[in-house]
């Protein structure tokens, strides 16, 4: 398949041609990729501006069909459309979520780099707790990639600052997420958290009508 690969050099980014990702836990999920999208923490990266271990498949925006599933996935099945999740978690028994890394997004303490879904193909780790079950069919292609991430980290941002929906704003800063100043100290914990809720909140299957 092919991929879009960042070698840790910045300023460098290659199209190259890898082995499509297998299954390598039964609580894994394969997802064939039908959109991503390119976020502004990718350029961070293409700026060398995030720590990565080398070789590393790009994009964490995905949406996509099952491709296949490991032994231990029952939430959904092969041939299901799903959004991915681009920063991973795993839900424990005490009802707690635990981040454990993310989808072409780098390493930092306490959080794995697994390869993004720029590309053909992308494994999804701990798929139950990762993948968000979408409509059958092509509708809202683009609409869904935008629920990945760039809405809920809008969503999330406006929740931090304490206003509501119909106040009257006006929002310093830049990027298309609107990662408004105010919210850059908050934790990146605390922000993926919201990101994966604020996803789950406002994906409605009723949209597809």
């Amino acid at each position: 398949m092919k991929a879009v690969e960042f070698n840790n050099q910045p300023f460098s980014m290659k199209v190259k041609t890898v082995p499509i990702p297998k299954i390598t836990s039964p609580t894994d999920a394969v997802i064939r990729v039908t959109s991503s999208g390119i976020c502004g923490s990718d350029l961070h990266i293409f700026h060398g501006r995030f720590p990565v271990k080398p070789p590393m498949t790009m994009g964490h925006e995905i949406v996509g069909i099952v491709h296949s599933v490991g032994s231990k996935v029952f939430d959904v099945k092969v041939g299901d459309r799903v959004i991915v999740a681009g920063v991973l978690s795993e839900d424990e028994l005490d009802g707690a979520v635990a981040e454990i890394g993310g989808l072409g997004i780098g390493t930092f303490q306490g959080f794995e780099q697994f390869n993004g879904g720029q590309a053909g193909f992308v494994r999804v780790p701990f798929a139950s707790d990762n993948l968000l079950l979408l409509p059958a069919g092509k509708q809202h292609e683009l609409d869904y990639v935008l629920l990945a991430d760039i809405f809920p980290t809008a969503n999330w941002a406006l929740d931090c600052s304490g206003f509501v929906f119909g106040d009257v704003v006006v929002v310093f800063g830049a990027g298309k997420s609107l990662h408004l100043p105010a919210s850059q100290d908050w934790s990146l914990t605390n922000s993926f958290r919201s990101c994966w809720a604020a996803l789950r909140l406002f994906c409605f299957p009723s949209w597809s009508q």
